[in-house]
């Protein structure tokens, strides 16, 4: 056991500098981890109402304003956007890199 922790951490320290260096080439996708974590919020707010067992909150009866989200969509909302802010930071380190450089094609 002490040695796969052992092979775990080593694994692991590979995988921080690996994301280390994407996250420079990677620059929009902190902006779209925070958008896919409100959609879950959200998601989770809209599934609490639902649910509403609370008396304080609409006499303890279920709040339907808003549809149940299914969790297709929430897979798709989160593929999309994942693909989204990827494409977007490649292209505008892609862009700077080119400005550096003008020789480059």
């Amino acid at each position: 056991m002490f040695v796969a922790n052992v092979f775990a951490l080593l694994g692991l320290r590979q995988l921080y500098f690996l994301l280390g260096g994407l996250m420079e080439r990677l620059k929009y996708l902190g902006i779209g981890l925070a958008a896919i974590l409100a959609w879950i919020g959200f998601k989770l707010v809209v599934h609490a109402l639902h649910k509403n067992e609370l008396p304080f909150i609409n006499g303890g009866e279920h709040v339907t304003l808003i549809p149940e989200i299914n969790t297709e969509l929430s897979l798709f909302v989160i593929l999309i956007t994942l693909i989204v802010t990827t494409i977007w930071s490649l292209a505008a380190t892609a862009g700077e890199r080119r400005n550096l450089d003008p020789n480059r094609k």
